[in-house]
């Protein structure tokens, strides 16, 4: 009985682990992804900061929109798979 709990915790430690560690890459690649588009606009216009500063805030809004699914989704699953 006890050895069957243990193994469940380690599941579900090892779940959240997966689930925050996308969230961390999904919102940090966001935020990367907006700002050197964001960067390679700016250096085809040369129009220095702005479109990286622009990009940058569409990523961490993007970023931040998937982190509240997933978020969500955990809330409305109540953690299980």
């Amino acid at each position: 009985m006890r050895r069957k709990r243990r193994k469940k915790d380690k599941g579900e430690i090892f779940r959240a682990f997966r689930v925050f560690g996308a969230v961390g890459f999904n919102l940090a690649g966001a935020m990367l992804v907006g700002f050197f588009l964001g960067r390679m606009l700016d250096n085809w216009l040369a129009s220095s900061p702005w479109f990286a500063a622009a990009g940058f805030l569409l990523g961490a809004i993007g970023g931040f929109l998937q982190l509240w699914r997933v978020a969500m989704g955990e809330v409305r699953n109540g953690g299980r798979k």
